[in-house]
């Protein structure tokens, strides 16, 4: 624990700490609308922009906030310049004021007899000297920036968007856009004491960057942009203090590092969902042997069953098809023989493996909601103590509503009839996470309008890219499924 604690025992490292998580908050914030429009490199030289204002403002003994602003319009007034009178493109003419308006402040900063400290300073950031007068600049700063870009969230989100059709709605693109440059700029100039004008661009782009990896919506890409930020600047100033490295440099490469870590897990997650994709059989057996206690249910046998594609498994009762979707599902060890879901054991692709069981029996005083026995198919990814998310509730709610069974929500099951009962259980199969979706005699026993809805439902999964293996006696049922096993003791034919 001291290992964590003691990098901020003392009073300047704590305000290091404070001074580092204000600019985190400020630059990931606005980090995020500038990664949205695609302004990475506009940010970059707007950083660098400005320092000759910084520069000028120390060598005239001005207050920096006043140098910097002076600076920021001075860089976007010259980049409008640059593109309305040459035919040079936008990324050149950012490109010559990034090297102009950077050289222009070290030349401004040369003058000063402490040429080296201050420049060390304005470039690089100097978080251990935080002072208190510094965290109230900083904190009423990020107020403003924090404020300004959640009440601008809709102007900024159409800007991003499309600016043309953020012009027809009458959200003036051209007065967000100059706002957005001015939140930078409050942002940066909040910043460059804890991290320096150059370094702040870590801070700026990295957590929104990564966060954007993960993300699937603006609001929760800055909520998680600012939690990366804040932990990036508390693991770098540790990690500065145990390896004596440069603080303000340390918390400007985590983020960065932080996003290729991320980067790397989320491209061989898509690899593997790639190559479950293109598997042309997502179950593959080969002499497999399957045992219920001392009796050989399903001798040795040969099967596959394919992506994409309805497979009705058929046959007389004991004649084995349950058990073949027990082993499936990893619920029963086969005795010999292989078995491959997924191009994997059955035990490791239970994840994508989705069961709606034949018999699902609940005790007469059990007080289960319809709602709550449908959200129970999000346990695999809530875990024993995560609290469903907005996301999660809308997928409970979209199972019910494809099953048409919203109406039963507050139900218990003890109360419905053996069709609604059905239902609400391929409900709850198809609102848990699943690549295969297996079905024991689905549609048995039901009324009509169950019998239709759920039908919908097996010809509706493989249109959204999962596979459905259903077992059934009815002919009828398996002539319309796109592959059918017939089972007798042992499967004694396929196609």
């Amino acid at each position: 624990m001291e290992w964590f604690l003691d990098p901020f025992a003392l009073g300047f490292q704590q305000r290091a700490l404070a001074g580092g998580i204000l600019a985190g908050l400020m630059t990931a914030v606005v980090g995020t609308w500038l990664v949205l429009r695609g302004m990475s490199f506009f940010g970059d030289a707007f950083v660098h922009g400005i320092v000759p204002g910084v520069a000028a403002a120390v060598v005239f003994d001005v207050n920096p906030l006043i140098g910097a602003a002076a600076a920021a319009l001075v860089m976007v007034l010259a980049i409008e310049l640059v593109n309305r009178q040459t035919v040079l493109s936008e990324d050149t003419s950012i490109g010559l004021l990034f090297v102009g308006m950077l050289a222009l402040g070290v030349v401004i900063i040369s003058r000063l007899d402490s040429y080296s400290g201050s420049l060390t300073t304005i470039l690089f950031g100097d978080a251990l000297g935080v002072t208190a007068q510094d965290l109230v600049t900083q904190a009423i700063l990020a107020l403003v920036v924090v404020s300004a870009a959640t009440l601008l969230y809709r102007p900024l989100l159409a800007l991003s968007f499309n600016q043309e059709k953020a012009q027809l709605w009458g959200l003036k693109p051209q007065r967000t856009h100059a706002t957005l440059l001015v939140l930078i700029a409050a942002a940066v100039i909040g910043s460059y004491q804890s991290v320096g004008t150059l370094l702040v661009f870590g801070l700026l782009v990295g957590p929104p960057a990564t966060a954007a990896l993960i993300s699937r919506t603006v609001p929760r890409m800055m909520f998680t942009a600012a939690i990366i930020a804040v932990v990036s600047v508390w693991a770098g100033l540790t990690l500065s203090y145990h390896f004596n490295t440069a603080g303000s440099a340390t918390m400007a490469i985590v983020p960065v590092v932080l996003f290729f870590i991320v980067l790397t897990i989320t491209k061989l997650r898509s690899r593997q969902r790639e190559r479950w994709n293109r598997v042309s059989d997502i179950v593959s057996a080969q002499g497999v042997v399957i045992t219920r206690g001392s009796r050989v249910a399903i001798s040795a046998s040969d099967f596959t069953i394919p992506a994409g594609k309805i497979t009705a498994i058929i046959g007389p009762n004991g004649s084995g098809k349950s058990t073949i979707l027990h082993a499936v599902a990893g619920l029963l060890p086969i005795s010999s023989g292989s078995l491959s879901v997924l191009n994997n054991t059955p035990l490791l692709s239970q994840s994508q493996v989705s069961y709606v069981l034949q018999y699902t029996t609940v005790p007469a005083g059990t007080p289960l909601t319809v709602m709550e026995a449908v959200a129970m198919a999000r346990y695999p990814k809530l875990g024993l103590f995560g609290r469903p998310s907005k996301e999660e509730k809308k997928r409970v709610l979209a199972a019910m509503a494809r099953l048409e069974i919203l109406d039963l929500a507050k139900r218990h099951l003890t109360e419905l009839s053996g069709g609604q009962r059905q239902r609400v259980y391929v409900a709850q199969g198809i609102a848990q996470d699943h690549t295969i979706l297996l079905l024991d005699e689905p549609l048995t026993g039901l009324d009509i309008n169950s019998a239709k809805t759920i039908d919908s439902i097996i010809h509706d999964e493989p249109v959204r890219g999962c596979s459905v293996v259903l077992t059934t006696h009815d002919l009828e049922e398996a002539r319309a499924a796109d592959h059918v096993i017939l089972t007798a003791g042992s499967v004694v034919g396929s196609g």
